[in-house]
């Protein structure tokens, strides 16, 4: 069982459930901007905002007076504690949120802006609804259903100068003293608002965290809550498929960058989270979903519940599918499920190839921001641009579709033998310069040389690479006045001139790139290095939060959004940082 007991920071990360919408989080009001102190709610919808207009503050009242409270939050409920009562939260499905208040009850409170289309409405009596969709940033639609107790509504028209409705909901407790408020984002049916006993409810929530915490691979003690921690981050960031709509587009079930701010289900995001399962049906999930939105043989870039947006990224598809074949067996993968992924990964292999690089047989990234680190300094070379890195993930992805035909039945994987080794012997005698691989311009043939880590991403091939290419790579990433830095590898070498410690991509310690790095380096035999480097990593996280982008020295860089500090994909790679720890 989880110890994740009272401990979810909702400042740092929001209470929620997979494939639920609803979320809560406590605003302190971090970023600087003007909201009042407390715990608040709102609705994650498909393009995110920039700041979280529309939610609603919650605050526990007795005899109409707001009262001092204290919180503690875990996985299956969220309580509210008072000197006269409490409240506990639930989310008791995908798709409803009920509370539950003894002794006290709750004030809802929301100022609308005149004429901004968004509205609250008494249904039914003992039925409110809030809708907060807005031309301007929308926060959802809130429908509260008395279950017991009372739901008023108290709606006053404030005629000044900035013209607002002030709109309160109670919930209040009935003669017994408690209330119970189911809210959904639809108005119901009398018939389905239905009372389920409070253990009950937090139970089965309970139950959903731990069968998806047991998906994960095992790691030290010693970095057993933190893994809850991220575990628990990336299962409320899991988004549903929604095929059965008028205009259907998320046509799988993925994983989304941020339920507050980002809901966009990132593609190349997508296998990371599947490298840190040890379930092989939850990690082959997460790798291969996207390939439902293949079209003419391009990838979307991103995906959500209201878009679909094609494009080039950075692909590890062939890695993470590589390891998790790796690790599970071939089983994992039947002759006719084996069948239906080739046709697509072969679709997919030759629009890179054919489609996407600028002449046959060179693997080159089109435009700067397709290597996924825009602020990286293998941007300022020429474009169209042959880089090691993505010569990495070809070599694998061409691999591994070799080795998915086998299973289908379809070919010896010949030709994919072939067409690796053909990429690898590019890599290692032409982008190597006997101390590092270079950088190659497709159209004048000039190369350079590269301080970006993005350069040692061919660490990732381990034993496909000779061992003195793995000595040289090993040699610079252990180097604590080149790339190892006290929180983990640096995205840039610290002797080059494009080194800054505050940017992405070019300084910062990036959280997808440490877990490429110590997985690559564990391949190839260099394990106390990897452990070192994750060590360091770790020690971070657990003292402030999984994020994306560590500065190497100092505090966080930037300063987050309430609930917005830890980040799903981050949390991932935290995982697997440190499932790949000795035990």
């Amino acid at each position: 069982m989880s110890n994740l007991a009272a401990t979810l920071d909702l400042k740092k990360l929001p209470f929620s459930r997979a494939k639920s919408s609803y979320y809560l989080f406590e605003e302190n009001n971090r970023d600087g901007t003007n909201f009042e102190p407390g715990i608040y709610f709102g609705m994650s919808y498909p393009n995110g905002a920039t700041r979280r207009e529309g939610l609603v503050r919650i605050v526990p009242v007795s005899d109409g007076k707001p009262l001092n409270y204290a919180y503690n939050c875990s996985p299956g409920r969220l309580e509210i504690t008072s000197d006269c009562g409490s409240v506990t939260i639930v989310m008791d499905s995908t798709a409803s949120m009920r509370m539950y208040g003894s002794g006290i009850g709750i004030m809802i409170h929301k100022e609308m802006p005149v004429m901004s289309m968004e509205t609250v409405t008494e249904v039914r009596p003992n039925v409110v609804e809030f809708n907060l969709f807005s031309p301007t940033g929308g926060g959802g639609r809130f429908v509260f259903s008395c279950v017991s107790g009372v739901v008023n509504l108290e709606n006053k028209a404030v005629l000044t100068a900035d013209g607002v409705n002030r709109c309160t909901i109670w919930l209040l407790p009935g003669e017994d003293g408690c209330f119970e408020t189911q809210v959904n984002p639809a108005i119901p049916q009398e018939s389905e608002v239905f009372s389920k006993p409070l253990n009950e409810a937090v139970g089965e929530v309970e139950q959903a965290f731990e069968a998806y915490l047991s998906a994960y691979a095992e790691v030290p003690d010693k970095w057993q809550a933190l893994k809850e921690t991220c575990a628990y981050m990336c299962w409320i960031n899991y988004r549903e498929a929604n095929p059965g709509e008028m205009a259907p587009v998320m046509l799988a079930d993925m994983f989304c960058a941020s339920r507050i701010s980002d809901m966009q289900c990132y593609a190349w995001h997508q296998p990371f989270f599947g490298m840190a399962f040890s379930d092989g049906d939850s990690a082959l999930g997460a790798i291969t979903n996207v390939f439902s939105s293949l079209k003419n043989g391009m990838l979307p870039a991103a995906v959500c519940s209201g878009q679909l947006r094609y494009g080039s990224f950075p692909f590890y598809h062939g890695y993470a599918l590589t390891k998790t074949l790796d690790r599970c067996g071939n089983d994992l993968l039947p002759e006719d499920k084996a069948a239906a992924l080739y046709e697509k990964m072969k679709e997919n292999y030759t629009w890179w190839k054919d489609s996407h690089s600028f002449l046959p047989g060179r693997i080159s990234y089109s435009y700067p921001a397709e290597c996924g680190f825009p602020a990286s300094s293998l941007t300022a070379l020429e474009f169209p641009l042959e880089a090691p890195d993505f010569y990495a993930q070809m070599i694998l992805y061409s691999e591994v579709i070799g080795r998915v035909e086998r299973l289908a039945g379809k070919g010896n994987g010949l030709f994919w033998y072939e067409e690796s080794q053909a990429l690898k012997k590019t890599l290692t005698g032409e982008l190597w310069d006997g101390e590092r691989f270079i950088c190659r311009g497709v159209i004048s043939g000039k190369t350079f040389p590269c301080d970006s880590l993005l350069a040692y991403v061919p660490v990732i091939l381990g034993k496909r690479l000779p061992e003195d290419i793995l000595d040289k790579l090993s040699e610079a990433l252990g180097c604590e006045k080149r790339f190892l830095g006290p929180r983990g590898l640096v995205s840039e070498n610290m002797t080059s001139r494009y080194y800054d410690a505050k940017i992405p991509g070019c300084g910062t310690v990036e959280m997808i790139l440490q877990q490429l790095f110590v997985l690559g380096l564990l391949d190839s035999g260099k394990a106390e290095l990897a452990v070192k480097i994750a060590e360091r990593v770790l020690n971070w996280t657990d003292k402030n939060a999984a994020v994306s982008s560590i500065p190497p020295e100092g505090g966080i860089s930037s300063e987050k959004r309430p609930a917005d500090v830890y980040e799903a994909v981050a949390a991932s790679a935290v995982i697997a940082l440190a499932a790949g720890l000795p035990m």
